[in-house]
Formats: structure tokens, C-alpha cells, sequence
């Protein structure tokens, strides 16, 4: 089916199964992630007709053993509203999620998630988040209402440099107190 023909209601013949292209070819994590992009056509243009407030979601493999993660979000980007809070859906698997503050305070997460039993974790901004992914490999998902932009400029991650940079700023103030 050409992506330019209409759908016609009651015609199996536009029903269609398609393999999700890999994130990025280039490299062994980007071949276990899966963008899903219904604005997008089969060759990255925009669809007609398509706005691009419409989501994106994407699927991600990690292996077992797999540390990935190591940043956090600044929660400030109007390119980049859906990580405010950031949140993944586990649908298999697990993982150990070591989260730290911006006042130092650390707390570890365990994910261990039954098939037919999701879980979501919510990370607010400024949590520098990192997983270590279990025996079984973890199988996760992200919804985006504006799709990921691979321009610096659109994104709201911040390394884990960045991170221990605005950690120090935070420290240096005086008094301060430190939420719960």
C-alpha cells in the first residue's frame, strides 16, 4: 500500500504489518530501539495532512548485564516537554535504577517485571537516573507528545558532567533546604 492512497474502510486489503526500523544502525543499542513515528512516512518527510503534536513512542531492548541511562532532564524545554517528568514503561524484565539528586540524596529502584503486568516509573527533572539491567534483559518504553529531536539544541538531557556541574552550583548555595 502506497502511503499516499486513502485507507478504505472495510477493505482488508489495507491492513498492513510492518517491522519498525532500527533507531540507529550505527550502533549495538540504537539496533535494539525502535522509533514509531505515525506522522512520519516511510522515508522521514512528514505526512500531509499530519501535525506534528502527534506522539512517538519508542521501544528499547537492553541486554542482560547492559548499564544504560547515566544523565538526567532538565524538565525546561518546550521542544522537550515529556520529560517532565520523565516517564518509562517496563513491560519485561529487569533492572536496578540508582537515581541521585541534585542535593546528593541517592535511593535504588528495583524493577522486576512480570509478562502481563506493566510497570511506569516517573523520574522528575534533575534526577540523574542510571540502569543496570537484570539476568533476563529489560524490555522498557517512552511516549513522547512531540517526537525526538536528535538536535541538541530540541533535547532536554543533560550528561552526567552537566549534572554533577549544576549538583556543585546547588551545594554552593547558602542556606538551603533540601526537599524530603
Amino acid at each position: 500500500m502506497s502511503d499516499k492512497a486513502p485507507a478504505t474502510a472495510g477493505s482488508v486489503g489495507y491492513v498492513v504489518l510492518a517491522r519498525l526500523p532500527v533507531a540507529n544502525a550505527t550502533n549495538a543499542r540504537g539496533r535494539r530501539t525502535f522509533e514509531f513515528r505515525p506522522w512520519e512516512a516511510p522515508y522521514g518527510e512528514q505526512r500531509p495532512g499530519i501535525l506534528f503534536d502527534n506522539p512517538q513512542s519508542t521501544y528499547y531492548y537492553r541486554l542482560p548485564g547492559e548499564v544504560c541511562g547515566g544523565h538526567c532532564h532538565r524538565g525546561d524545554n518546550p521542544g522537550d516537554p515529556d520529560r517532565n517528568p520523565e516517564q518509562i514503561l517496563f513491560f519485561l524484565g529487569s533492572a536496578r535504577v540508582e537515581l541521585e539528586d541534585l542535593w546528593g540524596k541517592t535511593r535504588v529502584v528495583h524493577v522486576e517485571v512480570l509478562a502481563g503486568q506493566p510497570q511506569v516509573l516517573t523520574i522528575p527533572p534533575w534526577v540523574l537516573h542510571t540502569f543496570r539491567v537484570g539476568e533476563l534483559g529489560v524490555h522498557f518504553a517512552e511516549v513522547k507528545r512531540n517526537p525526538f529531536s536528535r538536535d541538541p539544541a530540541l533535547q532536554d538531557v543533560c550528561s552526567e558532567d552537566e549534572f554533577r556541574q549544576m549538583q556543585h552550583r546547588v551545594a554552593s548555595l547558602t542556606p538551603l533546604k533540601r526537599p524530603a
